[in-house]
């Protein structure tokens, strides 16, 4: 791994610690947050290996206590706490997402079927996270899955959603600058 990977990663792992500054606490025990536009730019970005080790810096960030998780909390008990399965969900998220555009999407030549697959992989990798997540909110809130459903995905899916198309718009804008600028290396 070279320096600028290394950069590169610590880079968005600042990013994320700045999109978990957006909390809106709402009536369930998970809060709307704009940290999956920073998983999906991430794995857009960077790529699926680079991707996910942003993801565990920042999350490491958190486990020693620095206070970038949501409402700004940090520690081992947010990631065993309800949330933290969306948390952790976050590595798989970016890699997936990051991996599946690098190696099969950038290589489409029709602009609106690259977007339109762009768009699909991250409601994919959205996808994971809320599975991951859901799964922990259920055990941890001791809730049935439909319950864990109800708290953490239902309302969230509509802006989660707006959130895909203005990570995907975000990703088709920059990533051809870096790649141009010799930030990042396309596949």
């Amino acid at each position: 791994m070279k320096i600028k990977d290394l950069i590169l990663a610590s880079i968005f792992s600042s990013l994320m610690c700045i999109f978990t500054l957006v909390h809106l606490p709402l009536p369930t025990p998970v809060p709307f947050t704009l940290q999956f536009f920073g998983v999906a730019i991430t794995g857009g970005l960077l790529g699926g290996t680079l991707g996910a080790i942003s993801m565990i810096i920042y999350i490491m960030l958190g486990v020693i206590g620095l206070p970038v998780f949501s409402g700004m909390k940090g520690g081992i008990q947010v990631l065993v706490g309800p949330t933290g399965g969306y948390i952790i969900g976050f590595i798989m998220s970016t890699f997936i997402t990051g991996y599946l555009l690098h190696n099969f999407v950038y290589k489409i030549s029709n602009n609106k079927l690259k977007f339109i697959s762009t768009f699909l992989v991250i409601t994919l990798g959205l996808t994971v996270s809320y599975l991951i997540g859901t799964i922990q909110l259920k055990f941890v809130m001791q809730l049935t899955y439909l319950q864990a459903i109800s708290a953490g995905v239902l309302p969230f899916i509509a802006l989660d959603l707006l959130k895909v198309l203005l990570a995907t718009i975000t990703i088709h804008s920059i990533y051809p600058v870096l790649v141009k600028s010799n930030l990042i290396t396309q596949k």
